[in-house]
């Protein structure tokens, strides 16, 4: 009996029942066949944002306080993003903000307050369902599956789309082809919407240092989110990446989302954000557009040590 599995089921039980399927007029090849380069605009690549379209602030954050036993990361912080902008979170080290970044995204709770997305309060809701809900995020350090493409990284973003059931998927049938044939599009168009286009076949771990952050931005676009956090997308890059990794972030906030970026290249966040707000050691001690805070003497403190000249 083993012979005769190794021999005449070579490609495993699930392969025979596949090739069976096949022989009998099924359609097991369309879901290898990449797509075609081309070019593809806001439209086809983020929809989502416009659904919502609004003057009300799209995200609330209230009295929030992270406490760690007798440390306070977070006190009372109280932040309005307004829907469509690019809202700058800075401060010195230990000032909060990534802090901040994960209790918006659900891997701390705070100890009081409240987050409001879209009216609705995300505070005790899992990471996945925030992330659902239509917010989506990029990590300090860059977070890829190193030995998939690029192409594959976007797709593991896009596994919401998908609504083949097990036995879709295991025999390839007409639905799961047609799914993710629109998935590979899907994700082909979100690679060339950050410039990876002709990177799709190759593996994450292989891409450089900058390129592989903006893999990172178009993973989080899969989610088709209203709201973008970027955790310091520009650590670590040089000026030409830097020069366009702010060309894709404007492209971004041109298609309706909004985006809450945390960096410490001052000269990135003021250059591209709308609003600021600033930490410093749990506190909101300044908010407002780039050129105020320039001249806060709070801000010039925390971040020299003394008080503007």
């Amino acid at each position: 009996m083993i012979l005769l599995v190794v021999y005449y089921l070579q490609d495993g039980i699930v392969g025979f029942f596949r090739n069976f399927y096949q022989a009998l007029g099924g359609n097991t090849n369309n879901h290898l066949v990449q797509t075609e380069q081309t070019a593809v605009d806001g439209s086809e690549v983020i929809h989502k944002a416009r659904e919502t379209d609004s003057n009300a602030p799209i995200l609330n954050i209230e009295s929030i306080l992270m406490q760690f036993g007798g440390l306070k990361a977070l006190n009372n912080v109280d932040i309005t993003i307004k829907r469509g902008t690019i809202h700058g979170l800075i401060g010195p080290n230990g000032s909060g903000k990534s802090t901040m970044m994960n209790v918006l995204t659900g891997i701390y709770v705070p100890t009081a307050g409240d987050v409001k997305f879209e009216n609705q309060s995300v505070v005790g809701k899992t990471s996945s369902d925030i992330s659902l809900s239509g917010i989506a995020r990029t990590f300090q350090n860059v977070q890829l599956f190193g030995e998939m493409t690029a192409l594959e990284n976007i797709l593991v973003g896009l596994h919401h789309t998908f609504t083949a059931n097990f036995l879709d998927v295991t025999l390839h049938l007409p639905r799961f082809n047609r799914e993710e044939a629109a998935a590979r599009e899907r994700a082909q168009g979100l690679l060339n919407f950050v410039g990876l286009g002709s990177l799709a076949s190759e593996e994450a771990r292989n891409l450089p240092y900058g390129k592989q952050r903006m893999l990172e931005i178009a993973r989080a676009l899969a989610l088709d989110p209203n709201l973008l956090l970027l955790d310091e997308p520009a650590a670590g890059l040089t000026a030409p990446d830097i020069k366009e990794l702010l060309t894709v972030i404007r492209k971004i906030r041109d298609q309706g989302i909004t985006i809450i970026l945390i960096e410490h290249h001052i000269d990135v966040v003021m250059g591209v954000c709308d609003n600021i707000s600033v930490l410093d050691f749990g506190q909101k001690i300044a908010e407002g557009v780039p050129a105020e805070i320039q001249k806060n003497e709070k801000v010039i403190e925390a971040y020299l040590g003394g008080q503007s000249a």
